[in-house]
């Protein structure tokens, strides 16, 4: 999302955003951040605070569809190509109006299904600023896999690199994911639990997926923990 706000050319990256002390209210809902409470916030500090807010209001001042043909290019709603039996493709919705609370709730990850390959495929696709490879389950695997190459402007792909790295310094959500040695660039994410009900507020999906070293990558991880025991923090 970050990645599109900046190749829409409506975004810079000097720029701050008004977040309202970290509420927005749209089409009878509200979203709401954990770690912000300022008035404005730095596009930097919008992923390293994880701001719901922030996240939202760059992705509302974009075209619609032209933001889900983005996330459609990084894969998400196909399949990783892993081969595995059964592997679903995800959803991402279709059907969401300009300036809408589904067009918001999209740029912070409600509104689509994705699997934990697909993630780490995604982020494979940021880390080497376009190259789309289908996951390999094999080592050593000789058939080399099928690629393609998206249109991604490297100089804003190198910007939210460098946006990720802070994510894992002190201060940032993901600080645990640091390692000795390296800068480690990675995003944090929250979700609640889809029931027959709707979300579930008691209960949620933790994410973390990156890649190492920042400056070069040449690691991807994502994890997900279902349901994570915050009294063990």
């Amino acid at each position: 999302s970050m990645l599109y706000a900046l190749e829409s050319g409506k975004h810079n990256v000097d720029e701050k955003v008004y977040i309202g002390k970290g509420r927005l209210e749209l089409e009878g809902h509200v979203i709401t951040d954990v770690h912000n409470r300022e008035d404005k916030i730095s596009l930097t500090d919008i992923l390293v605070h994880s701001s719901n807010v922030g996240i939202a209001k760059l992705i509302l001042d974009t075209p619609v569809s032209e933001y889900i043909a983005r996330l459609a290019s990084f894969g998400f709603g196909e399949s990783s190509g892993s081969g595995f039996p059964g592997e679903p493709a995800g959803t991402v919705i279709d059907s969401v109006r300009q300036g809408s609370f589904d067009q918001a709730s999209l740029s912070y990850g409600y509104g689509t299904s994705i699997t934990l390959l697909q993630l780490a495929r995604a982020y494979m696709n940021l880390a080497s600023c376009g190259s789309v490879r289908n996951i390999n389950l094999l080592k050593n695997e000789t058939e080399i896999n099928s690629s393609r190459k998206e249109n991604i402007d490297s100089a804003n792909c190198k910007i939210v690199h460098g946006m990720m790295a802070k994510v894992t310094e002190p201060g940032g959500t993901g600080f645990r994911a640091a390692v000795k040695g390296f800068s480690v660039a990675g995003k944090t994410g929250t979700s609640y639990i889809a029931s027959n009900k709707g979300y579930d507020t008691d209960r949620y999906i933790s994410t973390f997926a990156g890649f190492a070293p920042a400056d070069d990558p040449r690691y991807v991880a994502a994890i997900v923990l279902w349901e994570p025991d915050r009294s063990e923090e």
